[in-house]
Order: C-alpha cells, then structure tokens, then sequence
C-alpha cells in the first residue's frame, strides 16, 4: 500500500468488512477494530501497525540489485549502495538487519521454537483464575470465574477429556499393577495386548470405558481411580493376613519357649532333690566308696564290650562300603548332569572344575579314612593277642587294666573322628548336589530374563516406530503452517498492491 497510512489502513478496513460479517465491528473509542474469536471480542489498535508489519527486502539482496550493470536498477537501489567512506556503515548494516525481522518471520520462529520445547518436554499448563475485579477476599463472582473457564479453554478440555480416553497404560505397567485384581489369569508368558484384553475380561468392565491399542491401553476419565480403589483393598487385606500370621507365629514360638523353660526348671529341681536325698543314704555313700575298686572285676566286661564295638565298627563299615557305593553313583550321575549344564552354560565351567577337585579331594579322604579303618582292624588283631596273654597270665591283669582303658578310650575317640569325618563327607555331598540345583535354578532365571529382554526389545522398537510417526506426522503439520503463512502473506501482499 503505497503512500498508505495507519488511518487509511483502518477505514479500508472498514469498507471492505464492517457490516458484511458478525466477526468484524469498528472500535468506537480507538484507531482500530474488533474480531470475534472463539473465547470472547478481541479489541485490535492499528496505530504504528503499517510501520510493524512492514516487510524490508533482504540486505544482500538490495546491495547485489544496486551493484548491477543495468543503470536504471542500480538507480532504483541507490540508497542501498556501499560507502565504503561511511563511517556508520556499522550501525547502518545493523539496523538494516534488525528491519529484515519481520513479524511473518519472528512469528514462524516463535512456532518452530515452540514446537521444539514441547517435543523436549512434558508440559504442565496453570491456569490463574481471578474471583473478582475489588480484589476482594473471600469473594467469588461465578460469572466471572465461570466466563474466565470458559475463555480460557478449560470446560472444552475437561468435555473433551470426557468424551475421550484420557488415562493410558503400557501393557506391561497395567499387568503389573492391576494383576492382582485377576487371579484366575494363567500363569507364565503371555503376549502384552493378550493378557491386558484377559485381564478386562475377567475384571468385568464395560467395552465402552476402554480401548485396546498397539501398545497401550486407554481408559475414560475415572475408571483408573475405581480400579486403584479395588486394588487398594485387595492390599490392605493381603497386608493384614501377613501381619495376624506373623504374629500368631511368633506369639506361638515365645509360649513355645516359655513352657520348654518351665518344663527344664521342673526336670532340673527334681533331680536335685533326688541327688539331695541319695546323698544322705548310707548306701549310696558306700556305693560311690567302692565304684572305684570294682574296676579290676568288670575288666572282662570290658573285654566283651569291646568285642562288641568292634563288631558293630565292622558293621558300620560295611554300611559305608554301601553308603560309599550309593555315594558313587549319584556322583556319576551329578557328573552326567553337570556335563549337561556345562554344554549350556560354558561361562560356569571354571566353577565345575573346582567342584570336580573338591569331589577328588573328597575320594582321597575316603581313601585316607579306608587306611585309619584297615588300621584300626590291626589294633583289633593286637587287642585279641593282649586278651590271650591276659588269660594265661592273670596276675598281671591289674597292671595292664589301665593300659587297656586308655586303647578302649582311644578307639572310642578313633570311631567318634570316623563318624564325625562321615557326617563331613555327608554334608560335603549335600553341598554339592545344592550347588548343583543353584546352578540349574540360576540357568532356568537366566533364561526367563532373556525372554523378558526380548519382549521389551520388541515393544521398544513398538515405541520407536510410535515415535517415529508422531515426528513425521509433526513435520507435516508444520509443512502446512509453514504453506498456510505463505498464502496469507501472498495474499497480503496482492490487497497491498491492488489498494
């Protein structure tokens, strides 16, 4: 519009809309006019505007037109030339190119600059609400809260958000968290979309109040806070249970201990009173007076009772020859099974064959304890030879009598490390076979974690592609604004020149 002003601008304005459209009025106190938006009359000033939207050519382009070799063109840009003798050629550059800011320009800047932001982050819209125009406490204008909600976009929102699936879950946050609430559900792996369609199945809800999409569920503004609700008590009752057993458990185990105690305290005073009693009889006393001097008569039933444990140590070697036998072949199975884990888990080998030089230490300690054994049947052999002298040489028996109760004592300790070296090699195997079960326990949980890698894998990829959409669908929109600005300026542009 050449040669125009901000007055001329406003009253073309006015011929060319006022009366012809609801939007458009004139402003009858100010230089400007009034459009009807979606919240309420928006009241423009057009003073300064023509100076404000003004849209300067490009500097290096007037500079380049002024340099041509056409005289009439260069004429035409004179003004834009370069004086290389102007000392404020600085700021003149300078203000020339804060000119070439337009507001088409700043405005397609501010967009792309917000659409940046909100692709980086989550936004959390405030709304402040006045109640009243006196600034007033405890006052409440509803009119003016409520024109101030509906101008402001919040009661569409919230209709919107209602008759929309505002709430939504990943498949696997909302089998998490609302699985308990489903106990017939099947146990084991189950594909995320199938197990939450399941799980709305059996919780009973109506086809209406959700949707089931490719990576999500969504739901309708409250019906996530009435399953909170649900899953809330269904906690609070587990809870509950837990805490009535165990404390029924460990009331039970102090009452437990508390009789055990009072039973020990009973057994305890009546053998005193017993031994109390014992020792004012005067037998007794003569009896504790000869113990001592029965030693050289009960030699030959010490004789027989050695025999006798000697007898029983055969049988018990015997048994461990079997115990041994048996031993041997779940070690040959263990090792079956242990060549099996180790064809799957070849990282666990190391541990396999420190456990197989434990198992060969263990042999050379059963052979260790064969040699004590073979031992110990010589000294039996001596033992018999020594009852023989015995026999024929009676007069010697009362100085030989304590030598024999320390060989008994000996062989007693000897038998009591036998068996408590058999308790060690059973608690040894013990160990093993447990080690062995961990390891298979530990193969079948690494097992299932890389299954559930897997399916996180994919339903990252499901998030990706999702992703991937969204910022293609948002290059096409900004495409479009990016064309829509470009129309209207054209536009402008043609109106400028036609008035």
């Amino acid at each position: 519009m050449p040669k125009a002003t901000d007055k001329t601008f406003t009253d073309k304005l006015h011929s060319l809309w006022d009366r012809k459209t609801p939007k458009y009025k004139r402003s009858l106190l100010t230089q400007g006019f009034m459009l009807t938006h979606y919240a309420a009359e928006v009241e423009y000033n057009t003073e300064g505007w023509l100076e404000k939207n003004k849209d300067p050519l490009n500097d290096n382009l007037t500079r380049l037109l002024a340099a041509s070799h056409d005289r009439y063109v260069a004429s035409l840009f004179s003004d834009c030339a370069d004086d290389d003798g102007d000392s404020g050629k600085g700021t003149h550059s300078r203000v020339k190119k804060g000119l070439f800011r337009t507001v088409a320009q700043r405005h397609k800047e501010q967009l792309s600059s917000l659409m940046n932001q909100l692709n980086a982050t989550h936004p959390h819209f405030v709304r402040c609400i006045i109640p009243n125009h006196q600034k007033r406490p405890k006052r409440l204008n509803n009119g003016l809260v409520l024109d101030q909600l509906r101008c402001n976009g919040v009661l569409e929102g919230i209709r919107i958000a209602r008759t929309g699936f505002p709430n939504r879950l990943p498949f696997a946050e909302f089998r998490q968290r609302y699985e308990v609430l489903t106990p017939q559900m099947p146990k084991g792996y189950l594909d995320g979309q199938k197990a939450c369609q399941l799980m709305l199945q059996q919780l009973d809800l109506d086809t209406t109040l959700y949707r089931v999409g490719a990576t999500k569920v969504f739901f309708r503004a409250g019906v996530l806070a009435e399953l909170e609700e649900q899953r809330d008590t269904i906690v609070r009752d587990i809870i509950t249970k837990f805490q009535s057993v165990a404390r029924g458990f460990l009331q039970r185990r102090l009452a437990r201990k508390k009789l055990y105690r009072a039973e020990a305290t009973k057994i305890i005073q009546r053998n005193m009173r017993i031994y109390l009693r014992m020792t004012e009889s005067p037998w007794w006393n003569l009896y504790v007076k000869m113990k001592p001097l029965l030693g050289a008569t009960a030699s030959a039933s010490e004789v027989k009772k050695r025999d006798e444990m000697i007898q029983k140590m055969e049988e018990k070697m015997q048994a461990e020859a079997a115990e041994r036998q048996r031993l041997d072949e779940e070690r040959r199975r263990t090792d079956a099974e242990l060549a099996r884990v180790q064809k799957t888990l070849e990282a666990e080998r190391a541990l396999a064959l420190d456990k197989d030089e434990i198992f060969k230490r263990l042999q050379e300690r059963e052979a260790d304890l064969t040699e004590k054994l073979a031992g110990a049947l010589e000294d039996q052999d001596d033992l018999e030879e020594q009852i023989d002298e015995l026999i024929a040489a009676k007069r010697k028996v009362d100085e030989q009598a304590e030598a024999w109760r320390a060989e008994l004592e000996q062989g007693a300790e000897l038998i009591q490390r036998l068996e408590e070296e058999k308790r060690e090699l059973k608690s040894k195997l013990e160990e093993i076979e447990s080690e062995v079960e961990r390891q298979r326990n530990e193969d079948i949980r690494r097992r299932d974690e890389l299954e559930t890698l897997v399916q996180e894998i994919k339903m990252l990829k499901s998030h990706l592609a999702l992703k991937e959409r969204k910022i293609t669908e948002y290059e096409k929109q900004l495409a479009k604004v990016d064309q829509d600005l470009d129309e209207k300026l054209s536009q402008t542009v043609g109106v400028s020149s036609r008035a």
